[in-house]
């Protein structure tokens, strides 16, 4: 039999503050250029960060559409991100992003394991 292989840890923390806000924002320019910059061009990933991933549009999701943002903590430093919103019986995952630095390490699974305990 194959050894359980132990998962990373990861804390969840709820996203209240403005400093947060801007900390996800900032994460989620990071991701977008990272990720999207071979497939997407610079004033697309510009719009789509202004539009859904800024300090105003992820306040105005918290705000009107009733998301809830978590940042990842590794215990050494913020790795990602998720926001969710609840829905009936359930929870919509709207935004799962961990860092690129920080991904292939199981932060990922881990994070999955926890939004399936809630």
């Amino acid at each position: 039999m194959k050894p359980k292989k132990e998962r990373s840890h990861v804390d969840f923390m709820k996203v209240n503050s403005p400093d947060e806000v801007v900390r996800v924002a900032d994460m989620a320019d990071e991701v977008w250029r990272d990720h999207y910059a071979d497939i997407l061009s610079e004033e697309q990933i510009d719009y789509m960060i202004d539009k859904f991933q800024s300090p105003s549009a992820i306040t105005s999701q918290m705000v009107n559409e009733h998301y809830e943002y978590y940042l990842l903590d590794n215990d050494e430093a913020y790795i990602g991100y998720v926001a969710n919103v609840k829905e009936k019986d359930s929870i919509f995952i709207r935004k799962f992003y961990i860092l690129s630095q920080h991904q292939n390490k199981g932060y990922g699974e881990t994070a999955i394991g926890k939004i399936k305990e809630i």
